[in-house]
């Protein structure tokens, strides 16, 4: 769908609004992706990924959810990366339609946890998993 170049502006929250599309790397950011459920457009591998323990288990993923992939040179992949030291494995996500507080609230959540403006997404991830312990919705 979209070009390389066009992947490196998701970088740019104008991008990332526009076309409803975000990027995810490393490993465990990846596998949350990959279990949200959540459409994946693409999966880039950095070409030495092959070697990473968690290779197998990635490619498996990505081909039984019939995921394009496409490899990258290094170099190539470290320009799309948003991180100093890339883990070799990026996807592009496709952002869900919001739904509207009234139909979470439909649901009769015991508990319902929000989030507004969450700048550093482990933090946010930390936020999730901690509330999935308590029972949040």
């Amino acid at each position: 769908m979209h070009s390389l170049k066009d992947y490196h502006k998701l970088r740019m929250k104008k991008y990332r609004d526009k076309w409803r599309l975000f990027l995810v790397e490393g490993k465990r950011l990846c596998r949350e992706a990959l279990n949200s459920g959540w459409k994946i457009e693409k999966a880039f591998l950095r070409e030495d990924f092959s070697l990473d323990s968690d290779s197998g288990l990635f490619g498996k993923i990505l081909s039984e959810r019939k995921i394009p992939l496409r490899m990258l040179k290094p170099d190539d992949f470290r320009k799309l990366a948003d991180t100093e030291n890339p883990q070799g494995i990026m996807l592009i996500v496709h952002k869900p339609a919001p739904r509207e507080m009234r139909e979470w609230l439909a649901a009769k959540p015991r508990i319902l946890l929000v989030l507004d403006g969450i700048r550093d997404p482990g933090n946010m991830g930390t936020i999730i998993r901690s509330a999935d312990w308590f029972g949040v919705s």
